[in-house]
């Protein structure tokens, strides 16, 4: 018996000891040479094995391996930001701070270590004609960003300032309601761009009157290229009341029923005009009356749709392509004015340089592992992985990131928690010819109609891309696109696997 005992306790100190060397040694790559054959490492949360392959000693590809859950603890929380605006003098403020932070239980899921630089990622343009064109729908998808007419980082400087006319009288009701957008206007910036760039608002609570009645502004299609000259006009009357010499961008606002006879927006892009502190070149909007009508129709559905109206024109002139994935639907402030979602996507956060290096994940095809990825959606303040991207060619890659109801996307149904995986191509040159809110032949996530990014949807679950947006109902179809957990996309080349959701969401990714 005791010979037994003694037996037993030197088998177990053997294996002990393989053990402990095993997880003191270099870490194993799959191919890599090993030296004994049958001799285990652990690593990275997978057991790899010694193994014979032709007739060379070899890493194997390694098996995932659970890890215990820690004994229980105070539930960890993300830090959520909250720039808690002032509200405008007695107005009911339109929120867009995050709700409560989410609270995060232990995972039993270790992520797998970065294994390419996030240079590898940075997916270039690949577009034929490369000109630097301030029409958005022919803007550089990929890197670096280009045509940036705004800062990006730091400070910028909005101006804004109220005009009304003998026949269209404002009112101090207008001012307060302009007042409450233009709080949610500003306080996007802080949020969305995890504090890396802050708008101002310089303005007057006070009208400017027009020399003309309002019906006797008129700007057509055939004399659209007018509204400069109605914006020169429109700051000569505020004589000295500005100083313009910081300004970015400004934004006129007329009272909410006029006569103009202007087309839908007016949107001005690094033009040259005359102030009280001499000639600038600055970016500008003001909207016609189609666009107050709307904004008061669709009031209560979406009651910050001029701050998302002046933001997505604004993402424009930071460089941005916008329109996709999903063009037209309710994911986010750069599919459309009118979405429940105020984020922006993680590829033009990337861009931006709002997600920064150590937030990517990058995995390119030619040196995919199976891998773990933890990442933090992007409603969400605090440390982490946002964006997983797997290049798989020069000029596309497959964008992984997560989401949650909250903040940005606080006016999502609290169903809309998972992650959006999408496909982006830098050749491609936007066509919006048939898009959502046209002719209705584009549901917005169509591949017949060429975008820089399209929506994978997942394995069990296809959606019908090519069904015409007027066969859909816009209030559900952009939540097909979003996989739960449990589900898989499978590419041609790669697998994505939605593992756990908590705080952050554990995907796996691997080569087919």
């Amino acid at each position: 018996m005791k010979r037994r005992l003694s037996l037993s306790i030197v088998l177990l100190i053997a294996v002990l000891g393989s053990v402990s060397f095993a997880v003191s040694a270099s870490p194993p790559k799959s191919g890599s040479p090993c030296s004994k054959l049958g001799k285990i490492q652990i690593f990275a949360g997978k057991k790899f094995t010694c193994i014979k392959s032709g007739k060379r000693v070899v890493w194997n590809k390694g098996i995932l391996q659970k890890i215990p859950s820690p004994s229980p603890s105070p539930t960890s929380r993300v830090d959520v930001v909250n720039p808690n605006p002032s509200p405008a003098a007695s107005v009911s403020q339109p929120s867009i701070t995050n709700s409560p932070a989410i609270p995060s239980s232990p995972s039993s899921y270790a992520e797998s270590p970065k294994y390419a630089p996030v240079s590898d990622c940075k997916i270039p343009d690949g577009r034929i004609d490369k000109t630097l064109n301030f029409d958005h729908f022919e803007r550089n998808n990929g890197f670096p960003l280009q045509g940036a007419l705004l800062p990006t980082t730091g400070v910028v400087n909005f101006l804004t300032f109220f005009v009304d006319f003998s026949d269209a009288i404002g009112s101090d009701k207008d001012i307060e309601y302009f007042r409450s957008q233009e709080e949610v206007f500003k306080n996007w910036f802080q949020v969305a761009s995890y504090g890396k760039l802050k708008a101002e608002i310089t303005s007057a609570n006070k009208w400017f009157r027009a020399s003309k009645p309002s019906a006797e502004y008129i700007l057509s299609s055939s004399n659209y290229g007018n509204h400069p000259k109605f914006a020169q006009e429109f700051i000569d009357l505020t004589k000295t009341n500005f100083n313009w010499r910081n300004v970015d961008a400004f934004i006129i606002h007329f009272p909410e029923k006029n006569n103009l006879q202007l087309q839908s927006a007016q949107l001005g892009r690094n033009v040259l005009l005359e102030t009280h502190q001499g000639a600038l070149r600055m970016n500008y909007q003001y909207y016609g009356p189609w666009q107050y009508q709307f904004a008061r129709e669709v009031k209560n559905k979406y009651p910050n749709y001029w701050a998302a109206q002046w933001l997505h024109e604004n993402l424009h002139d930071l460089g941005l392509t916008l329109h996709a994935p999903g063009n037209g639907l309710n994911t986010g402030v750069g599919q459309s004015q009118l979405s429940y979602s105020l984020a922006l996507n993680a590829w033009e956060l990337f861009k931006l340089g709002w997600i920064v290096d150590n937030q990517v994940y990058c995995a390119p095809l030619s040196t995919l592992n199976t891998s773990i990825i933890k990442l933090l959606p992007l409603e969400i303040n605090g440390d982490g992985d946002r964006i997983a991207v797997i290049p798989i060619s020069q000029f596309k890659a497959l964008v992984i990131e997560s989401r949650r109801p909250v903040g940005l996307s606080k006016d999502w149904p609290i169903t809309m928690s998972g992650i959006f995986v999408y496909e982006i191509d830098t050749t491609s040159v936007t066509d919006r010819s048939e898009e959502f809110k046209g002719s209705a032949l584009d549901n917005g996530n169509n591949i017949k109609y060429p975008k820089w990014a399209f929506y994978l949807s997942p394995d069990d679950r296809r959606v019908d891309s090519s069904l015409p947006a007027s066969k859909l109902d816009p209030d559900k179809f952009y939540q097909e696109w979003l996989m739960r957990v449990g589900e898989t996309i499978t590419t041609d080349r790669v697998k994505i696997k939605f593992l756990i959701s908590n705080g952050y969401d554990f995907v796996e990714i691997s080569k087919r």
